[in-house]
């Protein structure tokens, strides 16, 4: 123990085994004052090993409610265009590199049409899709992927590089304005439950 600053984060890579990212407290709310859409994410994850009853839940309301549109937004285009950039440049990529436009573009999307936190996981995400045939291909792609080694390369089909594009269009037309900063009193209150509780 040491009265000093320590590392605020845990990263942990082994392998194909373990691939683990965390942070400490203090530092995740300070994210989600920000609209940070990681944090976010990671209370909606489907797949929770170990939780603190309540705990999940508290947390992605706080998410919601500073949630913001416009700064949200413009993570998931900067995710999708590094992405897309390389699939461009070279006319394929890995099929997992396919997917990090994909979920990007289609958080984007929601983002843009319900002005709320989107979902993580793809499937809901797809819900908002009204072409029927954009989401039979990527569920397909989904298909292939769960069969693939993670280094197949993929070439995608002139159906999801057009509705890419037009989902770039859209984005960059969206009109969002930005949100005022919110108190981040109730963060503050939040943080202060969590140590009586320890105390207890």
């Amino acid at each position: 123990m040491t009265i000093n600053d320590r590392k605020d984060t845990i990263n942990y890579f082994h392998g194909e085994l373990l691939d683990i990212s965390g942070w400490e407290i203090r530092k995740a709310l300070r994210l989600l004052s920000k609209s940070n859409a990681t944090p976010a994410e990671w209370a909606q994850s489907p797949i929770v090993y170990q939780e603190t009853q309540g705990f999940k839940e508290a947390f992605f309301s706080l998410a919601k409610t500073f949630f913001q549109p416009l700064h949200t937004l413009n993570h998931y285009k900067g995710l999708a265009k590094n992405s897309f950039a390389a699939i461009s440049q070279h006319g394929s990529g890995k099929l997992k590199k396919l997917f990090y436009v994909l979920r990007p573009i289609l958080a984007a999307k929601w983002i843009i049409e319900k002005h709320t936190v989107p979902p993580m996981d793809i499937f809901s995400l797809m819900e908002n899709v009204q072409d029927q045939a954009i989401v039979t291909e990527i569920k397909e792609l989904i298909k292939m992927k769960s069969n693939l080694d993670e280094s197949h390369l993929h070439q995608p089909s002139t159906t999801i590089i057009d509705f890419i594009e037009q989902q770039f269009q859209l984005i960059e037309h969206a009109n969002l304005e930005k949100t005022k900063p919110y108190s981040i009193d109730p963060l503050n209150t939040f943080f202060r439950t969590l140590l009586n509780d320890c105390w207890q």
